[in-house]
């Protein structure tokens, strides 16, 4: 008995450790400092991913990591929320549909790819869908260059996307079923959100989407 129990303690011993173990909590200074540098006017006039790295490049290293880029997205997407609400109270509605159909087809890449669970709704996503929202406001929603995108488009290219990235699934996988389940839904939530939007609106967020896919591929 007593090998056995030998054994046995140094094994339980290593389960609690894993068990008890957690990720580290950002340092509440890191929220403070972040919220310091991206005043309503700074988040507003530059696309999150450009303003996480000019935070850093003005000399500010101390919060250079995986944590403190979230807590930076995180920070950035609750000061330009306010400053979208503030005209004419239509961010909301934005947000909630672009919320869902960007995490939806997110999940549905992921899930294609053979990736386990769902993915979630980073705080990256949300910093970049004020950005859209703020950047549709400031240009009355006008396209740089012009584009129609349709539904078809972007489910055409989350496909090309999964294709692209299937490394780790068999390849020639049906997705139809997947498809059914998490693109279509995230689509169908899209064209009924789109019923309260004006024809430019439509066609700027369309196109903030389907740039959100092909930037990966």
């Amino acid at each position: 008995m007593r090998p056995l129990l030998s054994l046995l303690v140094p094994c339980l011993l290593l389960l609690g450790v894993a068990a008890g173990k957690e990720e580290p909590k950002p340092d509440p200074e890191m929220s403070e400092d972040f919220a310091r540098y991206l005043t309503p006017d700074q988040c507003g006039s530059q696309p999150p991913s450009w303003a996480f790295e000019n935070y850093f490049e003005s000399g500010n290293k101390a919060w250079k990591s995986k944590q403190g880029e979230e807590v930076f997205y995180g920070v950035y997407a609750e000061v330009l929320a306010k400053r979208n609400d503030a005209p004419l109270g239509e961010a909301e509605k934005f947000r909630k549909v672009l919320s869902k159909v960007a995490t939806g087809i997110a999940e549905f890449l992921a899930q294609a790819n053979g990736k386990t669970g769902a993915a979630s709704e980073t705080a990256r996503s949300r910093a970049e869908i004020e950005w859209w929202i703020s950047e549709g406001f400031e240009k009355d929603f006008e396209l740089w260059e012009a584009a129609d995108y349709t539904h078809d488009d972007l489910r055409q290219l989350a496909r090309i996307y999964q294709r692209s990235h299937a490394h780790h699934v068999k390849k020639g996988r049906d997705l139809s079923g997947l498809e059914a389940k998490v693109l279509n839904p995230a689509l169908a939530e899209l064209e009924a959100g789109e019923k309260e939007m004006s024809k430019e609106q439509i066609l700027f967020f369309r196109a903030k989407l389907a740039s959100m896919i092909a930037i990966s591929l």
